[in-house]
C-alpha cells in the first residue's frame, strides 16, 4: 500500500470521540461543546481521529478517472490516516448510486450532481460536500460514418441511464447543434463498458463516453465527434455527496471525510505514477498509452481546493426546471454544503497541503 508523502497538518473539527460504523455523532446537548473543540483542533491543527475507525461504504457510479479520487485515498492510507476504514463500492449508474445514498446503504460517495440534483429537488436531502469536476468531461464517440452533428440524425446514442449527467450531455450537445432531440435515438445502456459493446454491436450508433473508456473506443476505430468540455460549460460533473441526516448525525465523521478526499485528490495531482496506477486499478487495464492520454486531459481539469460549484449546480437546474417545474424556484446553494471544505480553507489546510 502506498503512503501519502505529502508533509500535512490535519485539521479535525471535533472533540475527541469513539465512533462506530457511519453513526456516532455527539447528543445534541454537547454540540455546542464540540464546535468549541472543533475551533481549537482546528486552530492548534494537532490530529484528532477516533479510537475506532468509522466502517464507511463509499460509492461510485462511473469507471473514469474523475470518479478514482477514493480509491487514491483508500490505497494510499489517507482515509486511514482521518479514521476511515473506507469500503469502495462500484454501484452501476448514478441514479441508482443516489437511491443507495438516500437509503442510507452507501454514506458517501462520488458521482455527478445531475442525479444527486434531481433527488433534492423531488424531496430527498442529498447535497454535494466537495466538487471535483467543473464542466462535462464527456466524448461523445461515434461509427466512422458518423463525420458532423447532422449525421447523428436518425442514429441511436447510448448514455448509461435517463437522469444521469451523460443524459445531460448528450442533451445539451444535441441543443447546441440544433437538433431536435426526436430526431435521434437516446438509449439507455447501464454503464459505459455497455455503451461500447452497443456500438461494437451495432445496436447504437454513437455513445456518450468518459475517459479512458474513449480510448478504448478509439482504439475499435470510432471516432470522437466532440470533447464536450471544449464548450466551455460550467456544469458540477462530479463530486462527493452525503445527506443532510448524515451531516446531523455525524458532522465529525463527514469533516474527516472530506478532509481524506481533498488530500486525495492532491495525491492524484501531484503523484502522476500514482495515479495513473490507480486509474488502471479502476479501469483494469495496464494499457500505458491510454491511461497517459486519460490522465493528461483529466488532471488539470479536478480541482485543487474542491469547493462545490455553485454556476455549477444552477446549470444542472436550469436543465431540470425544463422538466421539472419546482427546480426552477430551487437556489443552487440547497444542493450543496460548502462548509466543511471551506473550514478548511479558513484554517489554512490547503495553503499547507499545496505549498502556496
Amino acid at each position: 500500500m502506498f503512503r501519502c508523502n505529502v508533509r500535512m497538518v490535519s485539521l479535525v473539527l471535533t472533540a475527541v470521540m469513539v465512533l462506530v460504523g457511519c453513526g456516532g455523532g455527539p447528543p445534541a446537548s454537547h454540540k455546542g461543546a464540540a464546535q468549541q473543540g472543533a475551533a481549537q483542533q482546528a486552530a492548534s491543527g494537532s490530529p484528532t481521529v477516533p479510537a475506532q475507525k468509522d466502517k464507511v461504504r463509499v460509492g461510485y457510479s462511473s469507471v473514469t478517472a474523475s470518479q478514482v479520487i477514493p480509491l487514491v485515498a483508500k490505497e494510499a492510507g489517507i482515509f486511514d490516516k482521518y479514521g476511515i476504514d473506507a469500503e469502495i463500492v462500484f454501484v452501476a449508474g448514478s441514479s441508482k448510486l443516489t437511491q443507495a445514498v438516500v437509503a442510507g446503504d452507501i454514506p458517501f460517495a462520488v458521482m455527478g450532481g445531475q442525479s444527486m440534483a434531481e433527488a433534492n429537488v423531488a424531496g430527498a436531502d442529498t447535497v454535494m460536500v466537495a466538487g471535483t469536476v467543473y464542466t462535462l468531461l464527456f466524448y461523445l464517440m461515434t461509427t466512422p460514418d458518423i463525420k458532423m452533428p447532422e449525421d447523428l440524425k436518425g442514429k441511436k446514442i447510448g448514455i448509461t441511464r435517463f437522469g444521469s449527467a451523460m443524459h445531460f450531455a448528450v442533451r445539451y450537445a444535441l441543443k447546441h447543434w440544433n437538433i431536435p432531440e426526436q430526431e435521434v435515438g437516446i438509449v439507455q445502456l447501464n454503464d459505459t463498458p455497455s455503451i461500447l459493446a452497443g456500438m461494437k454491436s451495432g445496436a447504437v450508433d454513437a455513445g456518450i463516453m468518459d475517459s479512458p473508456s474513449n480510448v478504448k473506443a478509439a482504439a475499435e476505430g470510432f471516432r470522437q465527434l466532440i470533447f464536450l468540455a471544449d464548450l466551455g460549460l460550467q456544469y458540477q460533473q462530479t463530486g462527493a455527496i452525503t445527506t443532510r441526516r448524515q451531516i446531523e448525525k455525524n458532522p465529525d465523521l463527514v469533516q474527516r471525510f472530506v478532509q481524506a478526499y481533498a488530500e486525495g485528490l492532491h495525491r492524484f495531482k501531484t503523484d502522476k505514477a500514482f495515479a495513473l496506477k490507480m486509474i488502471g486499478k479502476l479501469a483494469n487495464t495496464d494499457n500505458t498509452e491510454m491511461l497517459e492520454q486519460t490522465y493528461a486531459v483529466y488532471e488539470p481539469l479536478m480541482a485543487k481546493i474542491p469547493h462545490p460549484s455553485v454556476p455549477g449546480m444552477q446549470t444542472i437546474l436550469d436543465e431540470l426546471g425544463e422538466r421539472q417545474p419546482k427546480a426552477k424556484v430551487v437556489k443552487p446553494q440547497a444542493l450543496m454544503e460548502d462548509k466543511f471544505v471551506q473550514t478548511l480553507e479558513t484554517a489554512g489546510f490547503f495553503k499547507q497541503l499545496w505549498g502556496n
